[in-house]
């Protein structure tokens, strides 16, 4: 509990073997669930998350691969049957410093805001960033203040995110993308239903771990998703046009 505020951690997880052990026992003691959601891994991943030692720990495991939107929102659904206030979000990657969920909470228990995201923008661990990965990062970020209408400087393809349980129940998950390109048709939805959101700064972490974006598939999606969106808002139809399909899984408590 944090401030009076029961918290879950939600971490969607595909083939992170390496990472994955770290990132669950980096999670603050004030954390009262974990919610691991192994998106069809094809390396032991599920084994290594199995392992963990924490009576916190809940594990879903996908039957195939859905995409990291998918494994979100199966912990955004796990979430909604626990007593829980606040819902994070962190990669199970390692490159989300836990350091850092303090600060996404206060933004949202102090200023009653509904979703937080993290801002790698406003930290100067920015500078390393891939110089390409920065680029994208930064062109996807404007298109996206600007097709949202937001007045301030956000990381829109930031994952590190704090959204209140009752946002979560505003939300039609069935219609978020549930690839590459979720965080910004969520982004969408929650301006749809007048929903606060805020940004706060966050460090950028790299080590050895590779990304498995397709840029090819990716940037053609997500450029869609922010014209389809922006097209939207304007003509006053607020929906996501990408159904997600239906999640099938068998979930393991802890």
């Amino acid at each position: 509990m944090y401030s009076s505020h029961n918290i879950t951690v939600v971490i969607p997880t595909f083939n992170e073997e390496l990472f994955i052990a770290k990132t669950i026992s980096s999670i603050p003691d004030f954390v009262d669930f974990i919610i691991v959601v192994d998106d069809a891994s094809k390396d032991s991943s599920l084994e290594v998350i199995s392992a963990a030692q924490s009576s916190k720990l809940i594990v879903i495991k996908h039957q195939k691969n859905l995409g990291v939107g998918a494994a979100t929102i199966s912990g955004y659904r796990q979430a909604l049957l626990l007593a829980t206030d606040i819902v994070v979000v962190m990669d199970g990657d390692g490159q989300m410093d836990a350091k850092d969920l303090p600060k996404l909470l206060d933004q949202v228990i102090t200023l009653k805001h509904h979703y937080v995201k993290g801002n790698r923008f406003l930290d100067s661990s920015i500078k390393t960033m891939p110089k390409f990965r920065y680029l994208g990062n930064k062109i996807f970020s404007n298109l996206m203040r600007y097709a949202l209408g937001l007045p301030f400087i956000i990381d829109t393809q930031c994952g590190y995110t704090a959204i209140t349980i009752e946002a979560i129940k505003q939300l039609d998950l069935d219609r978020l993308y549930p690839r590459y390109g979720f965080l910004n048709s969520l982004l969408f939805q929650l301006v749809a239903r007048n929903l606060r959101i805020s940004t706060v700064a966050v460090r950028t972490v790299y080590g050895e771990e590779k990304s498995d974006i397709n840029p090819f598939i990716t940037v053609p999606t997500i450029l869609y998703i922010i014209l389809y969106g922006y097209l939207s808002r304007i003509f006053g139809n607020f929906l996501t046009k990408p159904t997600l399909i239906a999640i099938n899984y068998n979930q393991t408590n802890k």
